[in-house]
């Protein structure tokens, strides 16, 4: 008689595998925490810069520099992976000469 149990190698894999996941997954939200921390650290850091001399009228919004640059950096991060995707061929990612 056969029963559905599987064998103990094979629950200890699965256990191993969760906690790899999970510690995983635990690492990455402390690391996202961490650089979030930073930016909102160096946004609040710039209401204590002097502004002397403001050139355009866009220089007395405090922390408007910062998110001008976290906006452009994310657009271009997403212009360029949506660009990856619709203009290069299968046969030329990386991903598919690996699987060769």
């Amino acid at each position: 008689m056969t029963s559905n149990v599987p064998f103990e190698g094979q629950r200890l894999d699965d256990f191993a595998r969760d906690y790899a996941q999970r510690t995983q997954a635990r690492q990455r939200k402390k690391w996202i925490g961490i650089v979030v921390a930073l930016l909102l650290g160096v946004a609040a850091a710039d209401f204590w810069v002097p502004r002397h001399h403001h050139t355009y009228f866009w220089d007395v919004l405090p922390a408007i520099s910062a998110g001008y640059g976290l906006l452009s950096t994310t657009l271009i991060i997403l212009f360029s992976r949506v660009l990856g995707r619709r203009v290069l061929r299968p046969e030329e990612t990386p991903q598919a000469e690996s699987a060769l």
